[in-house]
């Protein structure tokens, strides 16, 4: 058995190689983000949020969970890898055939004829992403972070590059498309180079059952993920039209993007991380206590801030004509650090062997979240967001209790970890709110996007001394290693 602290050591690398590329690409992301969403317009963001439903979808089934479990299982062997290369292969031609031929049910669906075409292109990317599953898998389950995450790095800066040029030349919602594709397609190339995995696929799955029994309970757990995560945009786009569905996707896109890396990081390293002490629950527990005493103190200012901001920030970098979205994106920035701490339970659990918990949470989410979805979009897109901040807070709560008695954790250890950082957080909006309504520059103006920036990063740093030393010194001994 590995020791605590060489263990802790390669779980602090992988943390410090994973979130150097991720803060590398976010920052790069974000440039290119806000230069396409300029570029492009609400139409072609709707077209797209309808496009990448289905696919996203598929997404998550095309690997059976076969990737978590080379993660997950405490011993492997190269005809086990082999056999899951060959189901990963399957599954995936399977869906990209599925998608070609379901386009125009698709298109009907939405009313939207453009959306077969589109729908069919990305469907190629199911070709490309099979030939990555195990690859990146073993370099998960070996904690080789730092050549993942180099890949995910210039695969992501290149995506990124074709996305703004396409979007520059006029291609619209083209863009998108093939940008995403692009990245892909050199994410999986950089991956195989660092990782190869030359061995023939095995079709043969006999003794094959227990990996494929944990995948299925995974893919099951992703679908139903998947279907809360996205009925907003499923619902939207039928109730709302593409129009109202651009200016939503495009507030959650903004709502999501600052923690989108961090909630990769956190899915990448927990669940390769928490494997390796999965017959220690204890340790377990601890280590989740940790992560999210450590994600708290970075996820919630970032997004309370963000929606603090939000009227400047839009009008700054996006234009007028997005100013519907302003509202969705302050309430969605609520909700965002919720979100992420809730998904943090899962590889956890899932380390345990018990991906039937995380099965039964997600139903939970699946059955509740769609219903607030339909009521809130009675108020359009505003409503749609509302729904979010009102509908996940109950989630949440219900989940929780027997999300933590997997291993023996209570609730209020889980709450406690969190609230100071939700607390210096509130008060750090408050502070922002108080500076806008002082404020000498014009509203929505770069001077007072400026100044509300300054304010809040000021306000929070003053909390945190006053109120959360420690929580500093965690995060900050965690950065040094």
């Amino acid at each position: 058995m590995e020791t605590t602290l060489p263990f802790r050591s390669r779980v602090l690398s992988a943390v410090r190689w994973s979130a150097g590329a991720k803060l590398a690409s976010q920052s790069f992301s974000w440039l290119t983000t806000i230069l396409v969403i300029r570029l492009l317009r609400p139409e072609d963001y709707g077209l797209m949020a309808m496009a990448t439903i289905f696919v996203g979808l598929l997404t998550l089934f095309n690997e059976l969970g076969i990737g978590a479990a080379i993660i997950q299982r405490s011993s492997i062997d190269d005809r086990l890898i082999r056999q899951a290369f060959g189901l990963v292969l399957m599954t995936n031609a399977g869906c990209t055939l599925l998608l070609y031929v379901v386009a125009p049910s698709i298109a009907a669906f939405f009313d939207e004829p453009r959306l077969v075409p589109l729908v069919r292109v990305l469907a190629l990317q199911f070709v490309v992403i099979s030939f990555s599953i195990v690859p990146q898998s073993l370099l998960e389950r070996e904690l080789s972070f730092k050549k993942r995450s180099l890949a995910d790095l210039v695969s992501t800066t290149i995506g990124a590059l074709a996305t703004l040029l396409l979007a520059f030349l006029g291609h619209g919602v083209w863009a998108l498309v093939w940008g995403n594709l692009v990245q892909l397609t050199s994410n999986v190339m950089l991956v195989n180079l660092a990782r190869p995995y030359l061995r023939w696929p095995s079709f043969v799955l006999s003794g094959f059952r227990d990996v494929a029994a944990f995948g299925t309970y995974v893919s099951l757990a992703r679908i139903l993920w998947y279907f809360y995560a996205q009925a907003d945009i499923f619902i939207g786009g039928r109730l709302l039209g593409n129009q109202l569905l651009g200016l939503y996707a495009v507030a959650r896109q903004l709502a999501w993007l600052p923690m989108e890396k961090l909630t990769v990081l956190v899915a990448q390293v927990a669940l390769p991380a928490f494997a390796r002490v999965q017959g220690d629950r204890e340790r377990v527990a601890n280590y989740l206590r940790m992560s999210v005493r450590t994600v708290s103190f970075v996820v919630f200012p970032v997004c309370f801030g963000l929606s603090a901001i939000a009227p400047e920030l839009v009008t700054v970098f996006l234009g007028e004509h997005w100013q519907a979205s302003i509202l969705p994106l302050q309430l969605l920035g609520l909700v965002i650090p919720l979100r992420i701490i809730s998904n943090m339970t899962n590889p956890a659990i899932q380390a345990l062997a018990r991906a039937d918990t995380v099965f039964v949470n997600l139903l939970v989410s699946a059955i509740l979240m769609p219903v607030a979805f339909l009521v809130g979009c009675r108020w359009g897109v505003v409503g749609l967001a509302a729904a979010w901040l009102i509908g996940f807070p109950l989630v949440f709560v219900i989940r929780l209790p027997w999300s933590l008695e997997a291993f023996g954790m209570r609730a209020s250890d889980f709450l406690g970890a969190m609230v100071r950082p939700a607390l210096t957080s509130g008060c750090m909006y408050a502070a922002v709110f108080v500076a806008r309504s002082l404020s000498p520059f014009e509203g929505g103006s770069a001077s007072e996007l400026v100044l509300l920036v300054t304010v809040g990063a000021a306000a929070y740093a003053a909390l945190v001394s006053a109120a959360n030393r420690e929580g500093y010194r965690e995060v900050f001994a965690l950065v040094r290693g």
